[in-house]
């Protein structure tokens, strides 16, 4: 199965938890994109993403109003969310739990199925 088949139009592909992550984190208060990275750092056991792809997710955001960035100490940018983006980020959150219930139930259905005496064993 292709990878778009299985996350086709879904909002849990990787770009879109990436937002909902972001705008969570905004939510809880003023970061910068390096105390971003190092929380991804924390969380993924240093998986996480690259600058590149963490400061144009960032100025996409301040792009659609949904995050305002402020010159702070030592020529950081310091993003905050507005008022869109926490519109935005409470339909993220509906949604993006919309879907991982429905993986959840298709996950449990895989999981819990009987392995053996499946019908393409020879007799």
């Amino acid at each position: 199965m292709s990878y778009n088949k299985l996350w086709g139009n879904s909002m849990i592909r990787p770009h879109r938890l990436l937002k909902l992550y972001l705008l969570w984190v905004f939510h809880k208060g003023p970061k910068c994109g390096y105390d971003i990275k190092k929380e991804l750092e924390e969380i993924t056991e240093h998986k996480a993403l690259s600058n590149a792809v963490i400061y144009l997710r960032l100025k996409e955001l301040e792009r659609k109003g949904l995050i305002e960035g402020s010159q702070g100490s030592r020529n950081k940018t310091i993003y905050t969310i507005t008022a869109k983006g926490d519109e935005e980020l409470e339909r993220e959150r509906v949604k993006t739990r919309h879907y991982l219930l429905k993986f959840q139930d298709l996950l449990e259905f895989v999981l819990d199925a009987p392995i053996g005496g499946t019908d393409h064993e020879s007799t």
